[in-house]
């Protein structure tokens, strides 16, 4: 493989926050055929005796008056978490819960968990100011191993980001850090017609799937009578040992490339703490065969003829960039099959 494209740099765009009520609420009042209940939290999906066909959905309200939809259709697009609450707190007709026939309603559950003060990086470049124009324009750069590169080492993925509010606080394991050392350098480096600068890192790896990293339920409950979230997030070998090598290939990238040098705080007694963030994915995963997904490539819970999930609790592997895009892509693609169905 070309030295060349070892490491690629994606581009993360950012829209601006987008609040849904505001922006398209005059599109729901005049639309025709469709209906917004608000404070309406749906409590439990009742199934039809045999399991395979929902024939009710019970609705809390936050006046904790209930009621009860039915519909031809269901779709729940409520999240990583709180989607399997749902399946495994409707277990009043099928025991475990709907969806839940071989115990995969929960598993699974993947995160991201961005790694702040993780490490400096110090550029040494001819062109210090379109290193720098790169890093501050508005669209971010992740930079990561070239995916020929990660499938030859067999690596998970991971984004290192290098910019000023990207990462807090570094502290190097040796006496003296990056900052002490580079002005000693400085001159000498740019006689040489190079420049230097010290940027921040933050990572952000990938969680490889785990049936152990799970969200349950505990034994209280909210204001509608639902259980509330246990959840048990666990990490494996393999999520550190992946991103042990990536940090040391990436490293050896920017030394053979002659960009600079990463110095970081990973170390095999020194790790850094990994707490999942509000990318909750992967607990409603999706698979052809039953006995490893919760719904099918259509989106549709396995079994049951009229149950469809959309959004990140059916990916069955987590990447390291954002979810919201592919959520829209897959609602968007479901939308598709249910006009289509219905036609």
């Amino acid at each position: 493989m070309s030295p060349e494209v070892r490491l690629v740099a994606l581009p993360f765009n950012f829209s601006p926050p987008t609040f849904m009520g505001a922006t398209y609420r005059a599109d729901f009042d005049m639309s025709k055929t469709t209906t917004v209940y608000l404070h309406a939290n749906a409590r439990e999906l009742l199934p039809t005796p045999g399991g395979t066909h929902i024939g009710r959905l019970r609705v809390v309200t936050a006046g904790r008056a209930e009621v009860t939809v039915k519909a031809r259709i269901y779709v729940l697009c409520a999240g990583g978490i709180e989607i399997p609450r749902i399946l495994l707190n409707s277990d009043s007709v099928i025991p475990g819960g709907v969806g839940n026939d071989h115990d995969l309603v929960g598993r699974f559950f993947m995160s991201h968990y961005p790694i702040q003060g993780f490490g400096k990086v110090l550029f040494v470049v001819k062109d210090l100011a379109a290193v720098t124009r790169s890093l501050f324009s508005r669209t971010l750069r992740y930079l990561c191993l070239a995916d020929e590169v990660r499938r030859e080492q067999q690596l998970l993925a991971a984004g290192f980001l290098f910019h000023p509010e990207g990462a807090y606080g570094f502290v190097g394991r040796n006496p003296q850090s990056m900052e002490q050392v580079l002005p000693a350098f400085e001159s000498l480096l740019r006689g040489d017609g190079l420049w230097t600068r010290a940027f921040p890192v933050l990572a952000v790896p990938e969680q490889a799937p785990n049936r152990e990293s799970r969200v349950l339920l505990g034994a209280e409950k909210d204001f509608t009578g639902m259980r509330r979230v246990r959840l048990q997030f666990r990490r494996s070998a393999a999520d550190r040992e992946s991103f042990r090598k990536t940090v040391e290939l990436v490293s050896r990238e920017f030394g053979r490339n002659s960009l600079g040098r990463l110095q970081t705080m990973f170390t095999e007694d020194a790790l850094p703490t990994l707490r999942p963030d509000q990318h909750h994915m992967g607990t409603t995963r999706m698979h052809r065969d039953p006995r490893q997904g919760v719904v099918d490539p259509d989106g549709r819970v396995h079994g049951i003829d009229n149950l469809y999930i959309a959004g990140p609790s059916v990916y069955p592997s987590a990447g390291f960039a954002n979810p919201v895009l592919t959520i829209i892509a897959l609602a968007l693609r479901l939308a598709d099959h249910l006009k289509a169905k219905a036609a």
